[in-house]
């Protein structure tokens, strides 16, 4: 677990968490929109 390289371990949850959070809720966000594009 690197808890030291917070950036890295941030953007890491970030790229995993944002997909299932707007799966999970809904919500008006730039990321759904791009969902959609694809």
């Amino acid at each position: 677990m690197g808890m030291g390289h917070g950036e890295l371990g941030i953007g890491y949850w970030l790229l995993i968490f944002l997909p299932l959070l707007s799966l999970l809720y809904p919500l008006p966000t730039p990321l759904k929109v791009h969902g959609n594009g694809r």
